[in-house]
């Protein structure tokens, strides 16, 4: 396993409550997410972020909408259609924090619209 980047925590909400989740963003950008809800442990790890995946991953990222480029760099495509990213490696790790958040706002999200069980889940 390669060595850890960057380490933080924050605050997020899972069917209302409250959770603390323990982010660890590795060397490849790597992004695993712990977390304890009603007394069970969760770990999410996101590796399609990690190595080649973080330009399709940043290609979203910054297509989703407008970013501050002070906090998260900038991204310009040529005529050509090739990307180019302007960004420092904190500017990366602040990327794939955010990127964390959304992934903790989307499982808020399933389990706020199917508490009943993922059966319901996989159906919508």
């Amino acid at each position: 396993m390669d060595a850890s980047l960057s380490t933080t925590t924050f605050k997020s909400r899972i069917m209302g409550t409250s959770v603390n989740v323990s982010l660890t963003i590795r060397n490849t950008h790597e992004a695993t997410m712990e977390f304890t809800l009603f007394g069970a442990a969760y770990t999410f790890t996101v590796t399609r972020w990690s190595r080649k995946g973080l330009s399709s991953f940043l290609l979203l990222f910054f297509a989703y909408k407008c970013r501050e480029a002070a906090d998260f760099g900038s991204l310009r495509v040529d005529d050509n259609g090739v990307p180019t990213f302007n960004m420092t490696t904190a500017q990366k790790v602040n990327a794939v924090i955010q990127g964390a958040k959304d992934v903790m706002a989307c499982v808020d999200e399933i389990g706020t619209r199917h508490q009943r069980s993922v059966l319901d889940y996989a159906v919508w």
